[in-house]
């Protein structure tokens, strides 16, 4: 019997992308783009990090917004 692999991680960042586009669609568009979270003064632009993939997506935003890149999300850049 094989068993499907679900990543939770990566269901949060479809989830935070479904709740800025509202289409579930759009997530490949916006796989590379920049987000944060209103409770946070950092955004993230990097899949890979954990923080960033774990925002709930209703205070999931897009863009800036005037805050500094995450500390993760430089160091995955590199």
């Amino acid at each position: 019997m094989r068993f499907l692999h679900v990543d939770p991680v990566s269901i949060a960042r479809e989830a935070c992308i479904d709740a800025l586009t509202g289409f579930a669609d759009a997530s490949r568009e916006l796989a590379s783009s920049e987000w944060h979270s209103v409770l946070s003064a950092v955004y993230h632009n990097a899949r890979a990090c954990t923080e960033g993939n774990n925002i709930e997506p209703w205070n999931c935003r897009p863009g800036r917004v005037d805050r500094r890149m995450c500390g993760r999300c430089a160091e995955l850049g590199r």
